[in-house]
C-alpha cells in the first residue's frame, strides 16, 4: 500500500518517461513503484484492488535488478494477462528475492482507459538510494 508521504514525480528525460519514486522504507517504495508504473498507464484511482495476484522473483543480481525485475514482472501481467494493478504488498524483500502479491482487478474498456502504452522497465539511470527520508528510485520507462 502507498502511505501519503510516499509518491512520485516525472522527470526530464529525451524519448522516454523518467521517474522519481519516494517512501519511507524500501518495501513501501516497491507499492509507490508499482503505483506509479500503472498511474503512467491509466489512471489507478480507476482500478479497485479486488484481487490478490502473486508476484515472485527470485535469483536477481542485486536490489536495482529486483526492482526492474518485480516492475516488469508487472507489466508483463498487464500485457499478457490484462490485470491492471492499483497497488502490492511485500511479503518477503531481500536483495535477491522479492514475494509478495499485487492487488488489482482485470481491465475493464467500460471503466479503464489506456493513456500510455509502457513497453518496458529499463535499467537506463536506475537508481536505488536510501537517505535519512528514506528510499528513492528513478526508474526510466520505454514507451
Amino acid at each position: 500500500m502507498t502511505p501519503a508521504n510516499s509518491g512520485y514525480q516525472f522527470l526530464d528525460h529525451t524519448g522516454d518517461l523518467a521517474l522519481m519514486v519516494r517512501a519511507p522504507t524500501l518495501r513501501e517504495l516497491y507499492g509507490a513503484s508499482a503505483a506509479a508504473l500503472f498511474d503512467v498507464i491509466l489512471d489507478i484511482r480507476t482500478v479497485e484492488p479486488r484481487h490478490e495476484v502473486p508476484v515472485h522473483v527470485h535469483d536477481a543480481a542485486d536490489e536495482e535488478d529486483l526492482l526492474v525485475r518485480f516492475l516488469s514482472e508487472l507489466l508483463f501481467l498487464h500485457d499478457a494477462r490484462g490485470w491492471v494493478f492499483h497497488a502490492c504488498r511485500v511479503d518477503e524483500l531481500e536483495s535477491d528475492r522479492f514475494e509478495g502479491v499485487a492487488l488489482g482487478e482485470m481491465f475493464d474498456p467500460e471503466r479503464h482507459t489506456i493513456l500510455r502504452q509502457v513497453k518496458a522497465v529499463t535499467y537506463h539511470h536506475l537508481l536505488l538510494h536510501q537517505d535519512r527520508e528514506g528510499w528513492s528510485a528513478r526508474l526510466v520507462l520505454d514507451l
